[in-house]
C-alpha cells in the first residue's frame, strides 16, 4: 500500500506520467495518479473533464470533483443530497426507508480506492426521524457506524392542544422551537460524526411512533457531508435545501509491487516514487 508520511494514512501515491497529460480542468489542479487520458492516471483515478474545460468529476462523470489535494491524500466532491418521500416510503403510518451511499463511482466493496473521511458527518433534515448510518466489510457491512435523531415538538399552549385526538387540532401543529438560525442541533435538523470511513454505506431513515405526530406530510433530506450545518428557516421550509454539499474522500493505492528503502529506486513500486508517499 503506497501511503502518505503524516496522517490520514489511508493517503496517496504519485508517479511520473506522460508529460502531455491535462493537469488543470477549471480552477482545480491535479496530478498523477489522477488524470484524465487513458496512460495519464492509475487505475480507478481517471478523471472527466467537461466539454467547456470548467468543471471536473470523477470517472464516469456523475460526482462532481471540489477540490484534489495529493499531500493530504483526499478528494472533496459535491455530494448530492438523498431525499425520502413519505408518499413512496411510508408502511402502516411509518416510514422505514433505506438507501445507499457510494464514496465514488470508482469504489468497491473491498474498500479502494475511495472512502469516506472521517471529517464528514451524517445529517438529516426532518421531523421525528433517526437517521441511521451503516457499513463495513463483507462480512460486516451492517455495523451501526453512527445515528443521531431530529424531532420537531408540537405547539400546544395547554394539555388540550398537546393531547388532541388527531382531527387536525393545535396539537399536530408541528414547529420547530428556537432552532431558527441556529446550529443543527437535533430540533428539525440532526448532525453526528463519521469515525469510520468505508467506501459505502447503507443509510436508514425510522419515523419515531410517537403520539400527535403525523406521519405523512414530512420530507426528509439526509447529507454526508464536511461541513457543519447552520439550521435556518429557509431551510427548515424546505424553500432553501441544498441540492448538495461537500464531502471529503481519502484516497489510497492497493499495489502488489515490492517495496524499496529508496523511493526513486527503480526497482520500487511506481506507485511509491513520490515525496508524497511510502510503500
Amino acid at each position: 500500500v503506497a501511503a502518505l508520511r503524516q496522517p490520514p494514512l489511508l493517503v496517496a501515491a504519485a508517479a511520473a506520467a506522460a508529460t502531455n497529460c491535462t493537469t488543470r480542468c477549471g480552477d482545480i489542479s491535479f496530478e498523477y495518479p489522477f488524470g484524465v487520458e487513458p496512460g495519464c492516471y492509475h487505475p480507478g483515478f481517471n478523471l472527466t473533464c467537461s466539454s467547456n474545460d470548467t468543471r471536473l468529476f470523477m470517472g464516469d462523470g456523475t460526482v462532481q470533483v471540489l477540490d484534489i489535494s495529493i499531500p493530504n491524500s483526499t478528494v472533496r466532491v459535491n455530494a448530492t443530497a438523498m431525499a425520502f418521500d413519505p408518499a413512496d416510503d411510508v408502511q402502516r403510518g411509518v416510514i422505514n426507508a433505506t438507501t445507499t451511499w457510494r464514496a465514488a463511482a470508482a469504489a468497491d466493496d473491498d474498500g479502494g480506492p475511495f472512502v469516506v473521511s472521517r471529517r464528514n458527518t451524517i445529517a438529516l433534515m426532518g421531523c421525528n426521524a433517526r437517521i441511521d448510518l451503516r457499513g463495513g466489510d463483507r462480512r460486516h457491512s451492517d455495523n451501526l457506524v453512527s445515528s443521531c435523531t431530529a424531532v420537531c415538538p408540537p405547539v400546544g399552549g395547554d394539555d388540550d392542544a398537546a393531547h388532541d385526538d388527531g382531527d387536525g387540532g393545535d396539537g399536530h401543529t408541528i414547529a420547530i422551537i428556537g432552532a431558527w438560525n441556529g446550529k443543527c442541533s437535533g430540533v428539525g435538523c440532526c448532525q453526528a460524526n463519521i469515525m469510520l470511513g468505508y467506501p459505502s454505506y447503507t443509510i436508514q431513515i425510522k419515523q419515531l411512533q410517537e403520539k400527535n405526530l403525523h406521519s405523512f406530510d414530512f420530507h426528509y433530506i439526509a447529507y454526508i457531508t464536511d461541513e457543519t450545518l447552520d439550521f435556518t428557516e429557509e431551510i427548515a421550509g424546505r424553500s432553501a435545501t441544498p441540492a448538495a454539499l461537500p464531502a471529503t474522500l481519502d484516497f489510497v493505492i492497493r499495489s502488489n509491487s515490492s517495496c524499496s528503502t529508496t523511493p526513486a529506486n527503480s526497482t520500487a513500486g511506481a506507485e511509491c516514487r513520490s515525496e508524497h508517499s511510502f510503500c
